[in-house]
């Protein structure tokens, strides 16, 4: 039942999964410009419309037919004729020099696959609202806005790398809150190629941090090193560690046949809820510096979202796919034990039961602009991301869950949060001469470990 639960709980939070592809259906001849379907019991099923859309691409494929044809797709039951009218679909959209803006999309952030090195420079921001809120929310939500609303993070990150698993990174973040700026250095070197990572992360301490805290007042450095956390006494009683080196390959693998899965169920996704229209350049990069030649607007509401999971949760093929995933991982970690197929199933018909609960308390909307540069990758990102929070049917579902929660936190019966996340890219020099700055010399004089926070922090007593 736990296990339920758990699965539950991740993949209704909002885990987009992309669909499952079809082969090419071998029932198929082509006589000159007419397609046979020599399966009679597809030709009974055969659903007029979609044939009459999926015409319509054939003599004129542009952008709209194809977008029409993939939508009556979505609607499609019977398993056989499904595949053969993918499999012509793609036949004809292939052939179309017009095709959605979402294919055009989907084949840049293809490109951004190849990307190893370059130089991205981010700027983030949040702003926290209320509606209906009592007397004591207010006053709580005027400090929260008084930190949230008016910080500012900036950061500047170069990076080198090779394939999937080895990078070099190097760059400063600055914070702006509440009248005051941090500043400070980053550096990162991974190589996953091992059984064991290395992984390894310097993060230079603020002023502002050693004053207010005596426990980084004598260091220049806060570090996390990967290797030495797995020597810790802590880490070792928790057992033995899965082979990371494995656990990349099985993600390598499953990553290439999601990917191309997922492909193909935006598409159909795109085609049922208008996710990505073409935009002009002009109106995205007006003054001309981030050397765009194409630009598109990616948007959800809060219903597409809960339909695109409710829609990947349907697909078999794609939970399939994603279950040997998690048996793959799950056999490497000897900690682990192995989800059975009524339980996995059974978590993902309470994963779609709750969506419409989630629903109720919890509405997104995703509105972003999206920039191709001439090279073809998708270089430059800007827009945001609006939860909003019904403050009210949170409490109560957490109450109902923990009834000794009941009375801890009173909250006005129509109060809501509105919380929006505002970023925006920009990566230049993209696989070119970057010059990744060489990580500072570390050592336990001027540096603290995340072990030795770790060792330094209060332990459970432990029962007799």
């Amino acid at each position: 039942m736990k296990s339920k639960k758990i699965i539950s709980m991740v993949l209704a939070s909002g885990m987009l999964i992309g669909g499952i592809g079809f082969s090419p259906v071998k029932a198929l001849a082509a006589t000159g410009k007419n397609v046979q379907v020599t399966s009679v019991k597809t030709q009974k099923n055969l659903e007029s419309q979609a044939y009459k859309l999926l015409m319509e691409v054939k003599t004129n494929p542009n952008g709209t037919n194809i977008k029409a044809a993939r939508k009556a797709l979505a609607g499609i039951t019977d398993a056989s004729y499904k595949s053969a009218y993918k499999y012509l679909l793609g036949l004809y959209t292939n052939k179309s020099v017009e095709k959605p803006a979402i294919d055009e999309l989907i084949l840049a952030n293809a490109m951004n696959a190849k990307i190893t090195r370059g130089e991205t420079e981010v700027n983030f921001g949040m702003n926290l609202e209320g509606k209906n809120l009592s007397k004591e929310e207010q006053e709580q939500l005027a400090m929260l806005q008084l930190a949230l609303n008016n910080m500012k993070v900036n950061t500047n990150v170069k990076y080198a790398g090779e394939g999937n698993t080895k990078a070099q990174v190097s760059g400063n973040v600055k914070v702006n809150a509440m009248g005051q700026e941090m500043k400070m250095n980053i550096w990162a070197d991974v190589d996953a190629t091992g059984s064991v990572p290395q992984i390894k992360y310097v993060v230079q301490i603020p002023e502002i941090l050693k004053t207010a805290d005596p426990t980084f007042a004598n260091k220049d450095y806060f570090v996390f090193d990967f290797a030495e956390m797995l020597q810790n006494p802590a880490m070792q009683q928790a057992g033995p560690m899965p082979d990371m080196g494995k656990i990349m390959e099985a993600a390598n693998k499953f990553g290439t046949k999601f990917s191309k899965s997922f492909d193909e169920f935006i598409k159909i996704a795109d085609a049922k809820y208008d996710i990505v229209e073409r935009k002009d350049v002009s109106k995205v990069d007006a003054a001309g510096t981030k050397g765009l030649v194409k630009a598109y607007s990616v948007t959800l509401t809060n219903d597409e979202v809960m339909n695109l999971i409710k829609d990947a949760l349907k697909d078999k093929k794609m939970m399939a796919l994603f279950k040997n995933y998690v048996d793959d991982i799950t056999a490497l970690d000897p900690n682990a034990q192995k989800l059975s197929n009524e339980e996995f199933y059974a978590g993902l018909t309470q994963a779609s039961a709750m969506l419409d609960q989630i629903s109720s308390m919890i509405k997104f909307n995703v509105n972003f602009d999206m920039g191709v540069n001439k090279e073809g990758y998708v270089s430059y990102q800007n827009g945001s991301i609006k939860v909003e929070v019904n403050a009210a049917k949170m409490v109560g579902m957490f109450t109902q869950a923990q009834p000794e929660l009941k009375g801890q936190v009173t909250v006005s019966p129509d109060s809501t949060y509105i919380l929006t996340i505002n970023l925006d890219s920009n990566t230049t020099n993209i696989n070119g001469d970057v010059k990744v700055e060489a990580m500072p010399k570390v050592t336990k004089e001027n540096s603290l470990s995340f072990t030795d926070l770790m060792n330094a922090a209060p332990q459970p007593a432990t029962i007799q």
